[in-house]
């Protein structure tokens, strides 16, 4: 396995961490805590994976093992995607599956 395969493995590991603090909020609430970590909200978990998952990213961008991005092409990305989730969430409110 190569460093950049290493990486990705460890990426893919965040984006199940991701996944699962994003089901535990859902479930139990973003305020509320796993019983053993009080200090720990199930929100704040979520953000922290997410940051992980950067770092990873940002590893396998400075080793080369993905091609890097400019920084006006992730802010187009980032718009894009935020009216694209924005008019998708207004077709499924229209269609009844969101509430207002």
């Amino acid at each position: 396995m190569t460093r950049g395969e290493y990486l990705m493995v460890v990426a893919a590991e965040e984006c199940a961490e991701i996944q699962e603090n994003i089901s535990k909020a859902i479930r139990f609430g973003v305020d509320n805590h796993h019983p053993d970590r009080p200090e720990t909200t199930n929100g704040y978990q979520i953000l922290k994976e997410f940051n992980q998952l950067k770092a990873v990213i940002d590893m396998l961008i400075i080793g080369r093992h993905i091609p890097g991005i400019s920084d006006e092409e992730a802010k187009s990305i980032y718009r894009n995607k935020v009216a694209a989730v924005e008019h998708w969430e207004e077709y499924s409110r229209c269609i009844g599956k969101v509430d207002a």
